[in-house]
């Protein structure tokens, strides 16, 4: 490896296991959840682009809003798609938090936190294509990982919930196209979850690549290296290269 490569590499660490990552993010708490946003590139006034209708900010505020706005601090009625009109608390919404909990193993205090970012979080039971049913029919059952990764994903970036299953898997084949394997790939998800939402990664890959060896002189498998260390290096901007 050149001498640029290195020095490059060596100003970054991370945890050494998928397993290291997932059980150092379960010491849960508001302030960690907190930072675990921002260090994921989580904004408090954004959310992505959905093409649901959501919830009109006219008239009488429906009741089942209002609930759920007391139940979860911080819950904007702009994230709420018109698939909350109709539900109870009592009869829906408390009895799915409390599956949440039993069965998928979120603490209280991720289940409020992830809904403020994504309240559909708490639909799992009414939707197929996306969810947290559906990253575990992914991650658990197709590629072995551990229900404990899922969960720390999610609280990491609430917005992967919305994520099909050939958007994931897309994201796994450009990795593999780098070299790097499922374990590899799923430890640069997990420390930078931004990457499944780069609609153009592949594109974006290969322009740093061409970038590090134009002016570093670090060949393609090197920056690979480097991207192992520091998974944020392919949402850089090009500029910065």
């Amino acid at each position: 490896m050149s001498t640029n490569a290195l020095l490059l590499m060596r100003s970054f660490s991370t945890s050494n296991s998928v397993k290291g990552l997932s059980q150092g993010a379960r010491g849960f708490s508001s302030q960690t959840a907190t930072s675990s946003a921002k260090s994921a590139g989580i904004p408090n006034t954004i959310i992505e682009s959905t093409t649901e209708e959501i919830i009109s900010g006219e008239g009488k505020e429906p009741e089942i809003v209002s609930k759920m706005r007391s139940r979860y601090t911080g819950i904007k009625k702009s994230r709420m798609s018109k698939a909350f009109l109709g539900l109870d608390i009592d009869r829906d919404i408390i009895p799915a938090e409390e599956k949440l909990i039993s069965t998928y193993g979120f603490l209280k205090e991720e289940v409020n936190f992830v809904m403020r970012y994504n309240p559909k979080f708490i639909l799992f039971d009414q939707t197929s294509d996306s969810g947290i049913k559906n990253l575990q029919s992914f991650f658990v059952d197709k590629l072995g990982f551990q229900l404990e990764t899922v969960r720390t994903l999610v609280v990491r970036y609430p917005y992967v919930l919305s994520k099909t299953q050939p958007e994931l898997e897309h994201f796994f084949t450009v990795m593999k196209g780098q070299g790097l394997n499922e374990e590899e790939a799923m430890k640069a998800l997990l420390e930078c979850p931004k990457l499944v939402s780069k609609k153009d990664l592949e594109k974006q890959i290969k322009e740093i690549q061409f970038l590090f060896n134009l002016y570093h002189q670090i060949s393609q498998q090197e920056v690979n290296e480097i991207f192992r260390a520091f998974p944020y290096l392919y949402l850089c901007e090009t500029q910065k290269v």
